[in-house]
């Protein structure tokens, strides 16, 4: 393998929203949001490639319901930004699927961000804001955050970043019962069903303990909770078995669900609780991670 063969790899890492609000809704139809997002340091992989054409190819164990290439963010991000930037040079790009999909994980986003990232790399594209914007248009309001890669305040339709001090290697464990929850459907029934709630006072800074930080994200919300366990009921199992789990400081769905995580101050009690829900629930997938890992 030549060393322009060397494969360019991108981490698309779990996204997680700690906390959600869900505010007025725009002329546009969208609501601006509200929301403190993590990322984890579990991840699905990006491959890019030299080649001729744009090619995706897909593996991995959450493979199997993928949609069609032509209808996937990922082949749909690299054919925008080529077109974006008159580009005429192509890629292999190869996807290994690890994180469950339309699990409010930032799934697709993630991995379309990640190949915006290595195929900047592969063509020599400068991402502009421009760019960004133009891209997102497409890809949705996680975007943006997906592609900064990095904890941040998200406000807006997800285009507003504001950048956060927050506690490094916070010890989660993530538990989706393998059931897809679209985000269109979810907040469908939020339109119809909810009401704005009354906004929450956000703090103006966040504690570097990961104790007191849990606490203040503990007074928070995820609006899009309810709607979520109207169309998937099983989350409040999830949710029950988190909550009840030795150690854990505060349970909580992420983004539109189904992924729900638990926060924990030790580590260990993570491992355990993560160990002993799976062994129940052997048809779910349950994993432990740290959030805002100093290592990713």
């Amino acid at each position: 393998m030549t060393r322009s063969d060397t494969p360019i790899l991108e981490l698309a890492p779990a996204k997680i929203n700690l906390y959600l609000h869900i505010e007025a809704k725009l002329n546009n139809g969208m609501h601006s949001i509200d929301s403190l997002i993590m990322f984890a340091d579990c991840a699905d992989q990006v491959f890019v490639t030299p080649q001729k054409n744009i090619t995706l190819d897909r593996y991995g164990p959450m493979s199997a319901n993928l949609p069609a290439v032509p209808d996937d963010h990922v082949y749909k991000a690299a054919q925008k930004l080529a077109v974006l930037t008159n580009n005429k040079a192509g890629a292999k790009i190869i996807v290994k699927k690890n994180l469950p999909i339309a699990g409010g994980l930032g799934g697709g986003t993630a991995d379309a961000a990640a190949v915006i990232r290595a195929l900047g790399k592969l063509w020599r594209v400068d991402i502009s804001d421009d760019l960004k914007r133009n891209l997102a248009k497409e890809l949705g309001a996680d975007f943006h955050v997906c592609l900064e890669n990095k904890s941040s305040r998200v406000k807006g339709i997800g285009d507003e970043l504001l950048p956060l001090k927050v506690p490094h290697d916070l010890s989660a464990v993530l538990v989706n019962p393998l059931k897809t929850l679209m985000t269109v459907e979810v907040f469908s029934v939020f339109r119809k069903e909810v009401h704005i709630n009354q906004t929450l006072d956000i703090p103006s800074s966040w504690s570097d303990d990961s104790r007191e930080f849990i606490r203040q994200i503990k007074e928070l919300r995820n609006d899009l909770t309810d709607p979520a366990i109207s169309l998937c009921p099983i989350i409040s199992e999830v949710l029950l078995k988190l909550g009840s789990s030795d150690g854990c400081m505060l349970q909580r769905m992420s983004g539109s669900g189904a992924t729900c995580f638990g926060l924990f101050v030790d580590h260990e009690r993570a491992v355990n609780a993560a160990e002993k829900i799976r062994s129940n629930n052997l048809d779910w997938w349950v994993t432990t991670t740290k959030l805002n890992s100093k290592h990713v």
